[in-house]
């Protein structure tokens, strides 16, 4: 029924199956980072990811944790800010390997 992949020991979902069940659930998964074995809330707010819906996903995913930090949410404002200001419409971003800007 489910689709896992193993990291070390442990059998994870995969991110398609955690991002479609919040989706089902009516998480709007935009401000959702999923990384293996948790599920980073960006925004709290504008996630619409309520604690009765936290329960229903603990419920059907229970080996994955659910991080809400107020630092992460804060670094995803103020990164969000900082690229809806320095780029524009059409823009290319390119990233190389290691993760630095070309």
């Amino acid at each position: 029924m489910f689709s896992l992949w193993i990291s070390g020991d442990d059998m994870l979902p995969e991110r398609s199956e955690l991002l479609s069940f919040l989706s089902e659930l009516g998480v709007d998964t935009r401000f959702v980072s999923v990384t293996p074995g948790e599920v980073l809330i960006n925004n709290l707010r504008f996630s619409r990811f309520s604690r009765r819906r936290e329960e229903l996903f603990r419920e059907r995913f229970p080996d994955v944790d659910v991080v809400r930090s107020k630092v992460f949410q804060k670094i995803c404002s103020r990164a969000s800010r900082v690229l809806s200001s320095n780029l524009r419409p059409r823009s290319e971003v390119r990233i190389d390997a290691e993760g630095e800007m070309a």
